[in-house]
């Protein structure tokens, strides 16, 4: 009976920390989506806002957007934004409004996601309106 309870200790002792690695990679991806679905739809609002006719089109305001659109869960300090109203679509001298926003996002398990570097993985999106 004591070596039965001692093999099921050792099972569990190798299979536990695999189990909570595992269950932190999948929390981690969900965090990961909800944050690219929060970036895209924060650079879409901005890019809708920078096309509207009547409103200010400078840094500032671009960047007021993206932060009033932004959900909970993304800081805002992490974010980067470029804004360009005079970015070229097609061969001819058609030009839209470009904002592309870059979120440089903590991992709570670092080196564990593909593509990221030292517990930081880059999330970009981009909307270009007319």
């Amino acid at each position: 009976m004591k070596n039965e309870r001692a093999g099921v200790m050792v099972e569990m002792a190798i299979i536990a920390p695999v189990l909570a690695l595992m269950l932190l990679g999948f929390v981690q991806i969900g965090l990961i989506v909800i944050a690219k679905i929060g970036i895209h739809n924060a650079a879409t609002v901005a890019a809708r806002y920078a096309v509207l006719d009547g409103v200010s089109k400078n840094q500032a305001d671009i960047d007021d957007a993206v932060e009033r659109s932004l959900p909970p869960t993304i800081s805002f300090s992490d974010i980067n934004i470029d804004y360009r109203d005079d970015y070229p679509i097609g061969t001819g001298t058609d030009e839209a409004t470009r904002v592309l926003v870059t979120y440089d996002m903590p991992l709570m398990v670092p080196y564990v996601i593909p593509n990221s570097s030292g517990g930081i993985l880059t999330i970009e999106a981009a909307s270009i309106m007319r």
